[in-house]
């Protein structure tokens, strides 16, 4: 840059360098589809180097662009089809074409989700803003169940079908903290879940991002497909069982926990340390759960060796040979919060 004179040189030339990067970048648009040519919802894929990710579109599409010319490996999985690896090339100032069809495996439902079905239990919820009033429309995600409702002019929602054990409920409201509510199912009942208003002085961007609409879309549509796969070994452990516990350490909650007992869980057994995921997202592989206490804890799915079958939890770094401890923190948690950052 020693030739430019004036600063405003510099910068037109700077300008004309970056412009002319982006325009040497390249993307790849797709479409998946089954083996009759229907299109498949909520393929996860990640795209390597660079560990892009994203998911399908109802229709089947997906599109990861400004990318680097060179060549690529995609990553294509979605639970009861067999996953594929798809290898493409990325041209300068080009987009890819992927057409890719997955083959379904035949799966059979086990007892666990047989008996979920049969007992027929309805979670009823009823959404409240801070004074008490019905929060219409209010977007919920009750996971492996449902993947949108909406709130009704008394702020309610129903789900019917399930088994005794622990109930989540996501619930988003534009300018309002996201709640990932969880109870211990074992009636036919009517919750209510409270809504906290966000800070005035947001610009709409963080709105946005902090009213959960933001960048962890794809660790809740994760939730939602192991909740619908989760098998008979694994389980997940509420918020109302940890509430007995007080600062009780997360090693002794979860085999103190009526649902760590009815899966083996002993009082002269401690759980055995694993992976531990934080709010579906980040793996901290080297922390112990003596490192969490039950008063900071929403909930927590618990995964023994091998038994995630949808792959999303080794994606994310950890070892499916080892225990694997997905813990949601509570809104009020300092040390892991779960709203993400602003942008």
């Amino acid at each position: 840059m020693k030739h430019c004179f004036r600063n405003l040189t510099c910068a037109a030339l700077g300008v004309f360098v970056a412009a002319s990067t982006a325009a040497a970048q390249g993307g790849i648009r797709g479409r998946i589809t089954d083996e009759a040519g229907a299109p498949v919802v909520d393929v996860r894929l990640v795209l390597s180097p660079g560990d892009r990710r994203t998911l399908s579109d109802d229709d089947g599409s997906f599109s990861l662009l400004q990318l680097k010319p060179g060549s690529y490996s995609l990553d294509v999985r979605r639970i009861g089809y067999e996953p594929q690896t798809v290898k493409l090339e990325v041209a300068p100032r080009g987009i890819t074409s992927a057409a890719i069809k997955l083959v379904a495996i035949p799966r059979v439902l086990d007892s666990v989700r047989i008996a979920a079905k049969a007992n027929g239990l309805r979670y009823t919820g009823v959404v409240l803003d801070e004074r008490s009033a019905p929060m219409e429309g209010a977007i919920v995600m009750v996971p492996g169940k449902a993947r949108e409702l909406r709130t009704d002019a008394n702020g309610r929602f129903s789900v019917e079908g399930f088994g005794e054990g622990t109930v989540l409920a996501r619930v988003r409201k534009i300018g309002y903290v996201p709640q990932l509510h969880s109870l211990d199912l074992d009636r036919s009942l009517v919750d209510s879940i409270r809504m906290k208003r966000l800070a005035q002085n947001l610009t709409p961007v963080e709105v946005n991002t902090q009213s959960g609409f933001g960048k962890d879309t794809s660790e809740f549509a994760d939730l939602d497909e192991r909740m619908r796969w989760k098998g008979e070994q694994s389980y997940v452990v509420s918020r109302e069982e940890f509430d007995e516990q007080g600062t009780t350490d997360l090693s002794n909650a979860i085999r103190y926990s009526k649902t760590g007992g009815r899966y083996g869980g002993t009082l002269s057994h401690p759980m055995p340390d694993g992976c531990i995921i934080i709010n579906g997202q980040r793996a901290l592989r080297d922390w112990p759960l003596t490192a969490f206490y039950a008063d900071e804890v929403e909930t927590v799915e618990v995964y023994p060796p091998k038994s995630d079958a949808t792959g999303t939890l080794e994606a994310r770094g950890c070892d499916p040979k080892k225990p694997i401890y997905v813990i949601w923190m509570r809104s009020t948690s300092k040390r892991f919060p779960p709203i993400p950052p602003s942008p």
